[in-house]
């Protein structure tokens, strides 16, 4: 199955930079007159965003022309943002959506021309449940669904917009949702009426600026996911004379996205096929070519070629489109042939030393929107795959601008326990961070070759400069490679992986440790249970060599999850030698006893589905349970379980450094206890991106939370949490000068010699 996920990359924020190039008047926006390492990221409640530099796939941006202060924007994974300075920070309004995973896959977002504090939204993603139209009128502050029906951020995302305005009457708005079509609101989106064709897959939708009578709907065919579910819909262009009220077809084949000649209001264009710009003068029932000065190739193009095209965009007296290489091109109203705009400088700032000198590499791969702020036409926006960037000389010098915005996808946390500023983080598209100050900032390490995914992290207390993480072995959504850190994450080498099944087709989606042991380690190998196949494997030299151990388990049954998404710690090892693993799928919970080297199940009444499983490394035998139907804790290894909170729960992090303390995540925010799980306190709501499946850590008197689309957030604990902290200088681990299992791993003045794959 292939996850639709915002494809992020690290990316520098801006520091300042001049605006250059002659306006008739003052820009409507200024440069961001200070380093962005020196701003603070928002405050949320107690919350504050973690500064990784993961921008996203951002979708769009939405000007307000009467206050050029006030933006919004929105990603595909990362719901809505607004920003109050022009564009150059931003902050969330994911909190008070309903804390569903769906809601903050955001397809459009249109503002009220009278009024920057109403904001409607199109919200949906093709593996949720339904979700539909949300509106606001205090600036995100809150929201109230008004309707509800398909949108999602598919293939088709960055093709147009599916929420469209009346120019004249701006309390009439439409909705072009996927399956119902065409919903029309006449009272600003409050309320709506289902008008448009049946079984269609909207990519753009348009009211005619001069004549709002007029308005076009752009479908394509699609045989996808909807709602978790396959499903064709069909394509087509039509029209609409009335206003939205009723619809007629005028062509098999629609434009992904059309725009009005800001002059010429006869004419229309329109990309076909992703990679041909025409242009109509009879409101769409024919079309020209008007691609004369474009790099056109006929010859299929992947998603970032040269000739492929997503996106138009006006000033008032010009056209503008960009290749999905971020080539711009500008055509002058009247005239027949496009310009290439010869890029002179993008600046993506000075963030944690230069970390991307030069050029940014993926400067507008997969563009997804171009817009033109209308108080200044040499001031434009422009989004893709990874950022959002500005241009205050019509395009010959970009600034990046996403300073806030945090469309990342957090795999795990993992907490140091001998240092409360290191926090180790796994992520997707982006392997593997490290934050020495607590949560506050992440930096990227990198991992070995293309590993551009990791899933799960762990260590043993009693050496955590040790440290062991499960990947990709190459650019794929997947985790089949063990790595392994001898010094705190700073640089990382491969396992040979010896003794585990073909890793080209199994996957390892969890890995622990011996709490007592630094170098026996687990992993959990997907496929069906077997010698040699599928189940848990064992290495007793760090990683390097691996015997399989399912004794016990159901044979010949697939038991661990094969994808890395939406899938919790699959096997935990407790302090005394035991284990506890879990079959997300199977809805199985079986526990090791270290005397007989055999798995068994466990008791557990009510059984529901598990999503994941830790060990208390500080309180031999209890472990805790994430399930679907509350948290568990065990208190004999496994053998029998007890529900200790009676909602949803999905991942837990147990404190590797203070006794009894633990974190868990709800589907409506995070919570702790204090006393070993007897009792559960809710943290502020006031977090983003509050939905089931985030990554709780603690890390000392702070707990930080990673997302499934929006980065980290972190919160102090107690008032020690509040004061800033600084990792110690990184530790190397050592090897006992016996053998490690026999040792129990203790430290000695003889460095590790790490393994290298051959």
């Amino acid at each position: 199955m292939t996850m639709w996920r915002g494809l992020v990359w690290v990316v520098a924020v801006v520091a300042a930079m001049p605006a250059v190039g002659a306006t008739t008047q003052s820009p409507a926006t200024q440069p961001a007159s200070r380093p962005a390492a020196s701003r603070q990221m928002p405050y949320y409640g107690a919350w504050q965003g973690s500064r990784i530099g993961g921008g996203g796939y951002i979708q769009n941006v939405v000007l307000f022309p009467a206050n050029p202060q006030r933006c919004y924007t929105y990603l595909d994974v990362g719901g809505p943002y607004r920003s109050d300075d022009g564009g150059n920070s931003w902050r969330s309004l994911q909190g008070s959506l309903p804390g569903r995973r769906g809601n903050y896959s955001i397809r459009s977002l249109s503002v009220d021309p009278r009024d920057d504090q109403y904001v409607i939204i199109a919200v949906g993603s093709q593996w949720e449940a339904r979700e539909g139209v949300y509106v606001s009128d205090n600036g995100g502050v809150s929201w109230r669904r008004a309707l509800e029906a398909n949108f999602q951020s598919d293939a088709f995302r960055n093709a147009g917009t599916v929420l469209a305005r009346h120019s004249k009457d701006p309390d009439i708005v439409l909705a072009g949702a996927i399956q119902s079509g065409v919903w029309r609101s006449t009272d600003n989106g409050r309320t709506w009426e289902n008008v448009g064709p049946k079984d269609v897959n909207p990519t753009d939708l348009r009211f005619d600026v001069a004549n709002p009578q007029l308005a076009w709907l752009c479908a394509h065919a699609m045989d996808a996911v909807v709602n978790g579910q396959r499903r064709k819909v069909s394509g087509g262009f039509f029209r609409s004379e009335n206003g939205g009220k009723t619809w007629n077809k005028i062509a098999d084949e629609a434009p992904t996205e059309i725009l009005r000649d800001p002059k010429d209001r006869s004419r229309l264009y329109g990309i076909f096929r992703r990679e041909i710009i025409k242009t109509s003068t009879d409101a769409g029932d024919s079309w020209q070519d008007c691609s004369e000065g474009l790099a056109i190739d006929p010859s299929p193009g992947g998603l970032l070629s040269e000739h492929r095209f997503n996106v138009l965009a006006a000033g008032p007296d010009f056209i503008l489109t960009a290749s999905a290489r971020g080539t711009f091109y500008r055509l002058e109203c009247g005239q027949h042939t496009w310009k290439k705009i010869e890029r002179q400088r993008v600046d993506t700032g000075d963030w944690f030393g230069k970390m991307m000198p030069g050029e940014f590499q993926h400067f507008g791969a997969e563009v997804g929107s171009i817009v033109v702020d209308p108080n200044d036409d040499d001031h434009w926006f422009f989004t893709d795959w990874y950022a959002m960037f500005q241009t205050f000389d019509s395009g010959k010098n970009w600034r990046l601008t996403v300073d806030g915005i945090e469309g990342t996808v957090v795999h795990q946390l993992l907490q140091d326990p001998s240092d409360p500023a290191v926090v180790h983080m796994s992520m997707a598209d982006n392997a593997y961070f490290k934050s020495n100050d607590g949560g506050r900032t992440f930096r990227q390490i990198k991992f070995p070759g293309v590993c551009a995914n990791v899933k799960d992290l762990a260590l043993s207390p009693k050496l955590p400069a040790r440290v062991y993480a499960v990947g990709a072995d190459n650019w794929e959504w997947k985790s089949n490679q063990l790595y392994v850190s001898i010094d705190t994450g700073q640089s990382w080498h491969r396992s040979p992986m010896t003794g585990l099944s073909d890793m080209s087709q199994s996957r390892c989606n969890s890995v622990a440790v011996d709490p007592a042991n630094p170098y026996t380690v687990y992993l959990s190998v997907s496929g069906s249970i077997g010698v040699g196949a599928g189940g848990p494997y064992r290495s007793t030299d760090g990683g390097k060599t691996w015997a399989w151990i399912g004794q016990g388990l159901p044979p010949g049954q697939s038991f661990y999850r094969h994808d890395i998404w939406v899938t919790g710690r699959e096997i935990a090892a407790g302090p005394n030698g035991t284990l506890v693993t879990i079959s997300q799928d199977s809805a199985l919970v079986f526990h090791f006893d270290p005397k007989t080297k055999q798995w068994a199940k466990a008791e557990m009444k009510p059984m529901g589905k598990p999503y994941s499983v830790v060990a208390d490394v500080l309180q031999a035998g209890r472990y805790y349970m994430g399930v679907e139907n509350g948290l568990f804790r065990s208190k004999d290894s496994g053998t029998t379980w007890q529900r200790v909170y009676d909602r949803e729960v999905t991942h837990v992090a147990v404190d590797l450094a203070v006794a009894n303390r633990a974190a868990a995540s709800t589907s409506d925010g995070v919570i702790l206890t204090r006393d070993g799980g007897e009792s559960w306190s809710m943290l502020d709501k006031s977090l983003p991106d509050r939905v089931k499946a985030n990554m709780p850590a603690v890390a000392g008197e702070r707990i930080v939370v990673g997302s499934g689309g929006s980065g980290c957030f972190w919160m102090p604990l107690s008032r020690d949490g509040e004061k800033p902290v600084k990792a110690k200088p990184a530790a190397v681990a050592s090897v006992p000068s016996t053998n490690p299992a026999a040792s129990n791993g203790a430290a000695t003045t003889r460095p590790v010699q790490i393994f290298l794959e051959k």
